[in-house]
């Protein structure tokens, strides 16, 4: 039997920064683990909690070298393989904040005009051979 891939993404020079890429791997073990997406409610301690804030307020720490990397790991698991990709859309609806919305942050209208907020097209990747999932 094949040995199962570790396709958890780990960051290794996303951020240029050994401990900030160390923090975003256990950030982000602890948000898709558990059932909750609070910072308050994934930590275990004040510390770690306040390490996490941090984390998300340090320059070095981007959207786009998360994206990077996790889409990096995901080609070079994915190299030479039958793949199997699972692809659904969410749609986010922040039209109950619409007051607490700042400008530019991102948000749009939706499926109607009347609805603010964001549309996710996820894809799950999928050895198809071996049923390993891959990545995102």
């Amino acid at each position: 039997m094949d040995e199962p891939i570790n396709s958890n993404p780990d960051f290794k020079g996303a951020f240029g920064d050994k401990r900030i890429e160390r923090r975003a791997t256990d950030a982000l073990r602890k948000l898709t683990t558990g059932r909750n997406s609070s910072l308050r409610q994934i930590t275990e301690t004040d510390a770690e909690q306040k390490s996490f804030y941090r984390l998300f307020n340090n320059e070095s720490f981007s959207e786009s070298a998360i994206e990077k990397s996790i889409v990096d790991r995901c080609r070079t698991l994915s190299s030479g393989r039958h793949l199997l990709c699972i692809q659904d859309t969410t749609e986010f609806n922040f039209s109950s904040k619409r007051g607490r919305i700042k400008p530019k942050s991102g948000l749009g209208t939706t499926s109607r005009d009347d609805i603010l907020g964001f549309m996710l097209h996820s894809s799950l990747v999928v050895d198809a051979e071996h049923s390993h999932a891959l990545g995102y």
